[in-house]
């Protein structure tokens, strides 16, 4: 989770995006400040929505993983092992995994595959980096 949530930051301040954003107020936590400073870049109308909940689960798992609480908390039913277990092996399991790294190549393809056409440098961009987000994608192998 934090590896696709730390790849999506990268993305935002890679410097075609830098760039485009400088100087304006974005949104007010991190998933918004990523979704309002790629919309500035890249087409994202169809997937905007779906990206507004995606980022918001994804930094819920990132920021506890990066900055921890050091007091345990209550174990919960695990949905399938049939037993109580720490919450951390329900929200970091391959599953979660999985869905964190299909976010982040959907947005990654998506912005290869979608520059503004106002935004030049954007698809200079989108070409340079086409190759790279393609050789992810033939490197994932979903869980």
């Amino acid at each position: 989770m934090a590896a696709s949530a730390a790849a999506l930051e990268a993305l935002c301040g890679s410097l075609v995006v830098r760039e485009v954003v400088h100087g304006r107020k974005l949104g007010e936590n991190q998933p918004s400040k990523i979704r309002e400073a790629l919309k500035l870049v890249f087409v994202s109308g169809p997937f905007n929505d779906g990206w507004i909940a995606d980022f918001e689960w994804l930094y819920e798992l990132r920021d506890p993983a990066i900055h921890h609480r050091e007091e345990p908390e209550k174990t919960v039913p695990h949905p399938s092992l049939g037993m109580h277990t720490g919450p951390e092996y329900i929200h970091y399991s391959t599953e979660t995994a999985d869905r964190a790294v299909k976010l982040m190549l959907e947005v990654l393809r998506w912005c290869v595959d979608n520059p503004k056409p106002a935004v030049p440098a954007a698809r200079t961009w989108a070409e340079a980096n086409e190759p790279v987000v393609a050789n992810l994608e033939s490197r994932w192998q979903p869980a």
